[in-house]
């Protein structure tokens, strides 16, 4: 899977996955030294590069959509009574 895949670089491991027609949840297990930021601008890059190979939205114009706004993340940590409570 995609996600996993970029997880690994950023020693991350995807716990959960799920989401609806217009986006993902994701449940990630980070270490402290990883930069959230990094690992979620680079989830957000490969989920784009799939979305826009498979949809081929318009390359430049008035036309085309940001796949991802500005703001599009949330982050929360969890204890591990906490993660096993949710699988």
């Amino acid at each position: 899977m995609i996600f996993e895949g970029v997880c690994e670089p950023y020693e991350a491991t995807l716990v959960e996955l799920d989401g609806e027609g217009d986006h993902v949840h994701l449940l990630v297990h980070y270490p402290p030294k990883t930069s959230i930021s990094k690992l979620v601008n680079s989830l957000k890059m490969a989920s784009s590069r799939v979305i826009r190979k498979d949809r081929k939205p318009p390359a430049r114009g008035r036309d085309r959509v940001a796949l991802y706004p500005r703001l599009s993340f949330a982050r929360f940590s969890l204890s591990q009574d906490g993660v096993l409570r949710l699988q």
